[in-house]
């Protein structure tokens, strides 16, 4: 189990790392007027979305506890027995006729131990609320916060709405969906990843 501990922390740490430095908006993505205290990730056509998601057997997202063994380049990360493996989503963002974007599950690749298996569905069906909007965001938490969750998807068929919704969580970490926008937030212990 050492070795897929090893293994889960890197993709973790690389996948909150692409996350956070991918978080300004392109030339190409809407203007939107939103806080400096938080970043965010407009999701355009031709994007792929990695979700990583630990597998506990107490179920949640968050691993209680890891160790770590050696020095400099040589160590050994071990997480506790409850961690027994991860599961590596994927999704496609796709174009819509009339402009913006749908998210589509593609499959999800499973790593229990030393084996890995391909499926069709996915333990955290993350973007499953997002089927309607043509926008869609992921917003970053980057201050000090009551919330417990660091990042949030949000999506409405409006710029106007999105930036409203985006204020919302990145200004009083409120997430609430309403007949204009969506939010959801993204469970602490999973990361999302834009390739």
């Amino acid at each position: 189990m050492n070795r897929v501990a090893t293994i889960f922390t890197a993709v973790l740490i690389v996948s909150h790392t692409a996350c956070v430095h991918a978080g300004k908006p392109s030339q190409s993505q809407i203007r939107l007027s939103v806080s400096s205290q938080s970043e965010f990730m407009n999701l355009e056509p031709g994007t792929r979305i990695t979700v990583v998601i630990p597998l506990l057997r107490s179920g949640g997202y968050v691993l209680p506890s890891m160790t770590v063994e050696g020095k400099g380049f040589d160590k050994t990360v071990r997480a506790n027995d409850d961690f027994f493996g991860y599961e590596i989503a994927h999704y496609r963002v796709l174009a819509r006729p009339e402009g913006g974007v749908r998210l589509r599950f593609d499959h999800a690749d499973v790593r229990q131990g030393e084996k890995t298996h391909k499926t069709r569905t996915t333990k955290l069906p993350l973007f499953e609320a997002v089927t309607t909007e043509r926008y869609v965001r992921i917003v970053f938490l980057v201050r000090e916060s009551n919330s417990d969750h660091d990042m949030a998807v949000v999506a409405a068929n409006d710029p106007v709405e999105l930036d409203k919704i985006t204020q919302a969580v990145s200004h009083r970490a409120e997430c609430s969906t309403n007949e204009t926008a969506t939010c959801r937030w993204i469970p602490n212990g999973v990361a999302v990843r834009a390739e």
